[in-house]
C-alpha cells in the first residue's frame, strides 16, 4: 500500500493490469507460487526506489 500513498483503489488498479516488469502478466494472477510472490515483491521494490523496470 505504501507504494500507492495507501490509495486502494490504484493498488487494486494495478493487481489487476498487465505490468511490463512481469512480462505483462497481471499481479493478482501471480500470487500461486512462492516464485511468482517473490517477483511480484521485487517488482514492488524496484518502483519504490524507482529502478527502472
Amino acid at each position: 500500500m505504501s507504494l500507492f500513498e495507501r490509495d486502494t483503489v490504484a493498488a487494486v488498479k494495478w493487481m489487476s493490469s498487465p505490468v511490463q516488469g512481469l512480462g505483462l502478466k497481471r499481479p493478482i494472477d501471480m500470487l500461486g507460487t512462492r516464485a511468482e510472490v517473490n517477483a511480484v515483491l521485487d517488482l514492488i521494490g524496484r518502483l519504490e526506489r524507482r529502478v527502472l523496470v
